[in-house]
């Protein structure tokens, strides 16, 4: 049960659309298995004929057709390829997870009605409903998923804090929110990581001085503004985690942020560099 996983006091790692590319596939979640995961997170579309695909995009255009998920059905989906790896199915990912005993966090990329009663079928049918963790960017996508499988655990997603989002999913019982992870430190610690990342993507050579500035953190408007969503989520934070939510950060990919992602309280972390925050978090545990 997805209680008592998460009892255990474990900071859970999970890999980011698997482990390797190429993304969500059989090939990458397998991976994730080999290089000591403790899950996986993974999307999923609902194509016209009702079979649930694992697929990060709305469309297939990174692969050469522009068309939309949702309106293919899957014998159509399934003409195509990932570099060789056909797109898999939620019922084939499942069963591989089953296997290799890796928990699932599934996120549902539509908000649509047909897809939340879709899946909720598919988890009582697959005797899941309380042994993964469904995340969605969409509140509506959550709520009209509980309404058809009460028991099944929810997890709010989102990149920038926005109050209606808020207002939205916090009248939901959920068990997890799910910010970007710099949503997630305090005002200062964020942006002294937001000026990090722009060092770092600073163009430089011995010819050119850097041609990015940090005028982004000289911009006080911008600054006010960026300040008020911080506060504003980690005050959502603060009262989910009253509620007994979990707090989980995607994507951490350093030590540094994984080691202050667990001090700050996060019972998992979503991540495309699964080995290293192990070894990191294994260190920190000596």
């Amino acid at each position: 049960m997805i209680d008592d996983l998460f009892d255990q006091k474990k900071v859970l790692i999970l890999a980011h659309r698997g482990s390797g590319a190429p993304e969500n596939t059989l090939k990458a979640f397998d991976r994730a298995a080999e290089v000591g995961a403790d899950g996986i997170e993974f999307d999923i579309h609902l194509t016209t004929d009702g079979t649930f695909v694992v697929y990060h995009d709305f469309t297939l255009k990174k692969i050469g057709v522009p068309r939309h998920l949702s309106s293919m059905t899957f014998n159509e989906v399934r003409k195509y390829d990932i570099k060789g790896e056909p797109i898999p199915t939620l019922e084939e990912v499942v069963e591989l997870c089953e296997k290799k005993r890796l928990f699932m966090n599934i996120e549902l990329k539509t908000p649509s009605a047909s897809a939340g009663k879709k899946l909720a079928q598919f988890l009582k049918d697959y005797h899941l409903e309380e042994k993964v963790l469904v995340s969605s960017f969409y509140p509506q996508a959550l709520e009209n998923l509980m309404s058809h499988s009460p028991k099944v655990a929810i997890g709010f997603l989102y990149t920038f804090p926005y109050r209606r989002g808020f207002r939205y999913a916090g009248k939901l019982p959920l068990f997890a929110v799910e910010p970007f992870f710099m949503f997630s430190y305090p005002p200062k610690t964020f942006f002294n990581i937001l000026s990090q990342i722009m060092q770092k993507n600073a163009v430089s050579s011995e010819e050119k001085k850097p041609t990015f500035t940090l005028s982004f953190l000289q911009n006080k408007n911008r600054i006010n503004r960026f300040y008020h969503l911080i506060m504003s989520s980690l005050r959502f934070i603060s009262r989910m985690k009253k509620k007994n939510a979990r707090l989980g950060l995607w994507t951490v990919n350093s030590a540094e942020l994984a080691l202050l992602s667990v001090q700050l309280g996060a019972s998992f972390l979503i991540t495309d560099k699964v080995q290293l925050l192990k070894h990191a978090l294994r260190r920190r545990n000596r």
